[in-house]
């Protein structure tokens, strides 16, 4: 493929073409710097360098990008990456992170896609924390820069990162100078309600260059544009997050730096983003944007992080020592109509809360070049503790608990312990300044002990003795082997295999066969290109990978109970691309390009019945399509900076189940396609910037799912989470 080619079909925002050379930055003006795609380091690879020379499909989105494009949440900037989506559900905070078309459907319970904040995973790993429901909603303000990195990373970053990788790199205080900003918004939701925010940030040292503090918070409301037509109730959708960080650095001796950071954030969603449409198909049931329920939803999302790392620099090599804890709180209630309604009920309120603790330790060394090698090499350790309440109760029609037996459904109480030790190296050997190859090997072995405990009237009729202790135990080897070919500084060619694994675990239904279900394995052949061209102004990259899904972790339903088997494989193709160009005239366009096919090629009989699956199906909530581009103009005006641009995000049309469902029957998702509009008055330390998303006030959908549990609930409505309609903001910013 020739460069004009990828240029023409990719689109970039940072990954390769984010780097300039020190030597290209110090010959360059410093305007003339500013115009070229921003200057980023990545540590994607667990060690400092280049995102040209990171032989992976990497996309990084600086801090200054996410800022100019007016990014606040996750569900953002993944469609600016491509074939990265999510599975939308409750509220913030909530839902299913899809790379490359990972997903098996609503019953697909742990993670494909892990992530991590800083150096420590905040999702979770074993089966029954159930990390698929929690989507790490983490204000960017005091975000570095997001770090995406596509296709299996098990070698490096252990266990579920199937399809990818997140990485959220927090900013580092600076030990020289005190700063500090501060960002005010307002804002308005077409036919909805306001919304407000606030952020301030300062960075004080406590010793120059030697040790600093930095301290952040922010305060944040989006308006609602839902109506609950059972209450009356509207304007719901409304979002309330707030929260707050502490970051400390310490460079006692020259080579040795210490940190230390806590982080705390919470959103509230009042009322669900989506409306109800009989079921199979997308006609609203009410009207667009509403939905009936005896009661009002709601969601609450609760992060905590506190870790710590040591990382010393010798004359071979660095040694880093990390060390975190996560602790993340889901709280959801919702009217699960067709469990109340199986009882003869007017509906049910159904609350699960999602509770997870997760301590993580590594010690790696990453070499220096010494000769014709360079090594990397670790040990790491983590474990969890997670608790799945699932309570579910029997309304009246006007909303109170019905009388006993029907006030309590169920009530299961799954608590867990996920362990898993691994010791994992990469090694790298020359053969000249441009050709090197290198493999990696990683082996992890994990204990997952959980007690569970169930009451209720299913129970009762279920007759069974209620399970007490299930264990379970594996060990899974991955591993990467990858040939790097680099003719100049400013290209770098890759080819790449590279393996992953999600965990097994252990049945939790006391009337299924109780062997342990396996862990799924994936292996991605990819080969790609990264290269910056026409004096460093346009950057660009592009992959094409193959990846193999073996012993599927397929999710079903007996007797009520969710059922795990390792029934299926499945296969994905995929083209990523991305582009980035700025110029001396003050004009910076960018944009991305994802193909995926992702689809079941085998499956087993008695998952295909209870999923409605065939082989041929494609994969559900995955879109074979996105893509999405920018341009920002700067100019002068009246003495002043200004600067004018546009976002056009495209995501295509998905399956939103497998073909032969009879109760979760496939509906056809149609593509979406969204307009962003922004402005910017830039005057000494002062910024004044306007917003229009969603300029044509589309109401796509964003995700589609149905909530019978058989065919026989015809009066039963499904729900489409929707974008957010058109939104106006306007805020104000000071740098200090």
């Amino acid at each position: 493929m020739s460069w004009a080619a990828a240029a023409c079909c990719a689109g970039m925002f940072s990954g390769a073409g984010a780097q300039t050379s020190p030597a290209a930055a110090t010959a360059s003006s410093q305007a003339d710097d500013d115009k070229r795609p921003e200057v980023v380091e990545v540590t994607a690879s667990k060690r400092r360098e280049r995102a040209l020379d990171v032989p992976i499909s990497l996309t990084t989105i600086p801090s200054e990008r996410l800022e100019n494009l007016g990014v606040t949440r996750f569900a953002d900037y993944a469609s600016l990456v491509p074939n990265l989506t999510q599975v939308s559900s409750q509220g913030a905070g909530s839902g299913t992170v899809v790379m490359r078309g990972f997903y098996t459907g609503p019953q697909q319970t742990t993670n494909t896609t892990a992530t991590y904040l800083g150096d420590t995973p905040i999702s979770s790993s074993g089966a029954l924390a159930v990390g698929a429901f929690f989507t790490p909603d983490v204000d960017l303000f005091d975000i570095a820069r997001v770090e995406v990195l596509k296709g299996p990373q098990g070698t490096l970053y252990g266990a579920s990162a199937l399809g990818g990788l997140l990485r959220l790199v927090p900013r580092l205080p600076d030990t020289q100078a005190f700063s500090g900003s501060v960002r005010l918004g307002l804002s308005t939701v077409q036919d909805g309600s306001n919304g407000h925010s606030a952020k301030l940030g300062l960075n004080v040292p406590l010793a120059k260059g030697v040790a600093a503090m930095q301290v952040s918070a922010f305060s944040r409301k989006e308006g609602g544009f839902i109506m609950n037509v059972g209450t009356g109730e509207k304007d719901l959708g409304e979002v309330d997050a707030k929260g707050g960080a502490v970051t400390f650095i310490v460079t006692p001796t020259k080579g040795l730096q210490l940190t230390l950071r806590t982080i705390k954030q919470d959103a509230d969603t009042y009322g669900p983003p989506y409306q109800e449409t009989f079921s199979g198909s997308l006609t609203p049931v009410y009207g667009e944007r509403k939905f009936s329920a005896l009661f009002t939803p709601s969601v609450r999302s609760e992060l905590d992080l506190t870790e710590g790392g040591l990382e010393y620099t010798t004359a071979i090599g660095t040694v880093t020592a990390s060390f975190g804890r996560a602790e993340s709180n889901l709280f959801q209630a919702f009217d699960a109509k067709p469990t109340g309604l199986a009882f003869g009920a007017a509906g049910a309120r159904q609350q699960p809360n999602v509770a997870l603790a997760k301590d993580t330790l590594e010690l790696r060394f990453a070499s220096r070049r010494l000769g014709g090698f360079e090594a990397l090499g670790g040990l790491f350790r983590t474990k969890e503790n997670s608790t799945y309440n699932v309570s579910v109760n029997a309304l009246n029609a006007d909303g109170t608990v019905a009388a006993p037996p029907l006030d309590l459904l169920i009530r299961s109480i799954p608590e867990g312990t996920y362990e898993e030790t691994a010791v994992f190296g990469n090694l790298t050997y020359y053969l000249s300044d441009a050709v090197d190859i290198s493999a990696g090997l990683r082996r992890a072995k994990n204990r997952q002990d959980y007690t569970i405990t169930r009451t209720g009237l299913l129970v009762t009729i279920g007759a069974s003795v209620p399970l007490t202790v299930v264990k379970s135990e594996d060990t899974s080897t991955t591993w990467q082997l990858t040939a790097r070919y680099r003719p100049t500084q400013d290209m770098s060619w890759f080819a790449r295999v590279a393996t992953g694994y999600r965990p097994g675990g252990p049945q939790t239904n006391p009337r299924a066969p109780q062997d342990p279900f396996l862990p799924d394995t994936v292996r991605n052949l990819e080969v790609g290109m990264k290269a910056l061209a026409l004096d460093r102004r346009l950057a660009f990259d592009w992959s094409v990978y193959k990846i193999d899904w073996s012993r599927v972790q397929l999710n079903g339903l007996l007797n009520n109970f969710l059922v795990v088997g390792n029934a299926g494989k499945a296969e994905v193709k995929g083209f990523e691309a991305q582009l980035s160009w700025g110029d001396r005239s003050g004009l910076r366009i960018g944009g991305s390009l994802g193909y995926n096919d992702a689809k079941l090629t085998e499956i087993g009989t008695g998952t295909a019945i209870s999923l409605g699956a065939a082989p041929g199906d494609r994969l559900p909530q995955s879109p074979k399509f996105t893509a999405a581009a920018f341009g920002d103009y700067e100019f002068g005006l009246a003495g002043l900076q200004a600067s004018a641009g546009a976002t056009v995000r495209h995501r295509g049309s998905f399956n939103s189940a497998y073909s032969l469902g009879t109760a979760n029957v496939n509906v056809r998702v149609p593509e979406a396609t969204t307009i962003d509009l922004r402005a910017q008055l830039r005057w000494s330390q002062y910024a004044l910037r306007f917003g229009i998303d969603n300029l044509l006030d589309d109401n796509h959908v964003a995700s589609y799912v149905n909530n019978r549990s058989s065919a026989a609930q015809t009066t039963v409505y499904s729900q489409a989470t929707l974008i957010r309609p058109r939104t106006y903001s306007v805020s104000l910013s000071a740098e200090f």
